[in-house]
Parts: C-alpha cells; sequence; structure tokens
C-alpha cells in the first residue's frame, strides 16, 4: 500500500522509489505522473549509491525538462551498460530506496 504524506502548502515532500523483485536487471524504464496542480516538481536526489558505484546510475537517466515537469510528468530510463557487473544485472533487497523524487505543495 503507498504511504500517505501530510504537508502544507510550500513544503517539500520526497517520496522514495522502491522496488520488489529488483533481481538481475539490465535495463529499466517507467514515467511518473502527478498532479501539478497539487504538487510542483522539486528535485531528484537519494539515488541508490551501488547503483551510482557499480551500474552507471545517474541524473541523466532521469528527463525532469519542464515540458514534462510542468504538466506533472517525468521519465527515466537506465540501462548501466558496460562493466564487470554487466553479466550478472543488478540486484536490490526489496523495499531499498531506488531514489526518491520530490515535490513542493501548491
Amino acid at each position: 500500500m503507498p504511504a500517505l504524506y501530510e504537508a502544507n502548502v510550500g513544503e517539500e515532500v520526497c517520496v522514495p522509489i522502491t522496488f520488489r523483485d529488483f533481481t538481475h536487471l539490465f535495463e529499466v524504464s517507467f514515467s511518473l505522473e502527478w498532479d501539478q496542480g497539487v504538487l510542483e516538481f522539486s528535485k531528484i536526489q537519494s539515488l541508490h549509491p551501488e547503483l551510482v558505484a557499480n551500474y552507471d546510475l545517474s541524473m541523466a537517466d532521469f528527463d525532469t525538462s519542464p515540458a514534462l515537469t510542468d504538466n506533472g510528468q517525468l521519465t527515466f530510463h537506465w540501462d548501466h551498460g558496460m562493466g564487470d557487473c554487466q553479466t550478472m544485472g543488478a540486484t536490490l533487497d526489496d523495499e531499498d530506496v531506488f531514489f526518491e523524487v520530490c515535490f513542493i505543495v501548491t
């Protein structure tokens, strides 16, 4: 069940993005959508340190351009590319925080 957050107008709320069964993955793509009348995109933070260090996860994997975020959307595409870890793919424990997306309550 998703977590519920309470915040006042003007406050920042950061939502952890987690997965289950994230096992031996080489590539992940998805989009997030929100009601831009209630939330304004602020930032992405807290990228999973193992994925940053060993699997090339970076801010470049996120499209947070105003053309998307001003319309309540962001997209993500990660392909960990070359390296020693390529043969196994990335694995995270269930409920590990992949990253956080932060919003300002409007």
